[in-house]
């Protein structure tokens, strides 16, 4: 199977976050009174190489025939992001890597994904 992945080339580098990481980023700052005025970097761990990305990938789906190119990747390049103010002021620090993300959704894609939620 053919997998498009969100980047150019296997040397850029993306910051990906996981969607629950996400959701607890924005009720903690909703919530905290440091985060009043503040501006914050929500992002995950780490950055990414398309060729961990890739690697990840083919771990999970072992018969992907991974692919660069998809311009999702225009405004990445080797842009790297910092969260240590979020962590630093309201002791937040993502919990989930891109391996997990991926596992969940390809787990959730092969329990009938959408499918499941009508």
């Amino acid at each position: 199977k053919e997998i498009h992945l969100p980047l150019f080339a296997p040397e850029e580098k993306g910051h990906f976050v996981d969607n629950r990481d996400v959701a607890a980023m924005h009720i903690l700052v909703g919530e905290h009174p440091r985060a009043t005025g503040e501006i914050f970097n929500c992002c995950g761990p780490k950055a990414t190489t398309g060729k961990e990305f890739a690697a990840l990938v083919e771990e999970i789906i072992p018969t992907a025939n991974v692919k660069f190119g998809y311009p999702w990747g225009v405004a990445q390049g080797v842009i790297e992001f910092d969260m240590s103010k979020m962590e630093r002021l309201l002791g937040y620090r993502p919990h989930y890597t891109i391996s997990d993300s991926l596992r969940f959704i390809f787990d959730w894609v092969n329990k009938g994904g959408l499918e499941n939620m009508k």
